[in-house]
């Protein structure tokens, strides 16, 4: 629970950027291909073949099944079938197109920390609704932090955004205060989680 001794709603700025944190998760028993040499956060394993899949898939989502096949020396028809097991399972849950957002339009990232003044499930869980609903919010994550939320979001403009934190820090939403980021350049933009833990390895200098 956090200090209820915080009144004051307020909005902050500075330039930063807050890291990204993605989550593999495994298929159910018996969805996927058997033996592995890699677990998932449910516990069942995928194999390197499967793994070699993945990577593919995350740099390339168009690549046709038969290039595919090709990379990780399987037939066409079993490849196929572990990608349809993977999407059936849940770990592969969609193909994108990655976007210049800058080069569409005029584009203001910002990363905002989100302190609440409620910590009930069922205002949590509102909050997390109207955020699923404000487009403008790209990525919203809880975290175990001295804040609730790290939101990050993208805006024509400041104006935008202070529009936005005006509806966030209504009372309805239990939001206590909002420190504003404004991201100055994208040092390096998410393309890939990986698949392989790195543990054992060396670490770069």
């Amino acid at each position: 629970m956090k200090d209820g001794s915080r009144r004051s709603r307020t909005i902050s700025g500075s330039g930063a950027v807050i890291a990204r944190r993605s989550e593999i998760w495994a298929p159910a028993p018996g969805t996927g291909p058997a033996p592995a040499s890699d677990e998932g956060a449910s516990g069942y394993a995928l194999d390197k073949i499967d793994l070699n899949i993945l990577d593919h898939l995350q740099a390339e989502g168009r690549i046709t099944n038969q290039e595919l096949a090709n990379r990780v020396f399987l037939s066409p028809s079993a490849c196929l079938a572990r990608v349809r097991a993977m999407e059936a399972a849940g770990l592969i849950t969609g193909y994108h197109a990655r976007l210049d957002i800058e080069r569409v339009k005029t584009t203001t990232i910002v990363y905002a920390e989100v302190y609440m003044n409620k910590h009930q499930a069922e205002d949590l869980n509102r909050f997390d609704a109207a955020l699923a609903k404000t487009p403008e919010i790209i990525e919203a994550v809880r975290v175990c932090a001295p804040f609730d939320y790290i939101l990050k979001a993208a805006v024509t403009d400041m104006r935008e955004w202070r529009d936005i934190l005006e509806w966030l820090l209504a009372e309805r939403y239990g939001v206590e205060r909002v420190i504003s980021h404004v991201m100055l350049r994208e040092v390096k933009p998410f393309t890939a989680a990986p698949v392989r833990s790195r543990r054992g390895t060396p670490q770069p200098a």
